[in-house]
């Protein structure tokens, strides 16, 4: 038969596992969300240079035109 004390134990340590892995849980989404916010700037730091490439080839053949007229 169980006892008492072996589903207390039992229902100690299955708590005290879950605790555990929503702590370990809460650690790896902290992580990815900061990930996250780092390729959301990444992000704007490689639209801003793609905008800065198209802007100066624009500006090159608009001063290319230009010395052909």
């Amino acid at each position: 038969f169980i006892s008492i004390d072996d589903c207390r134990n039992i229902l100690k340590n299955s708590y005290s596992s879950l605790f555990y892995d929503a702590i370990q849980l809460q650690k790896h989404i902290n992580i990815v969300s900061a990930i996250n916010k780092k390729e959301k700037e990444l992000h704007k730091i490689i639209s801003k240079m793609a905008d800065l490439k198209v802007s100066y080839i624009q500006s090159l053949f608009s001063k290319m035109q230009k010395e052909a007229i």
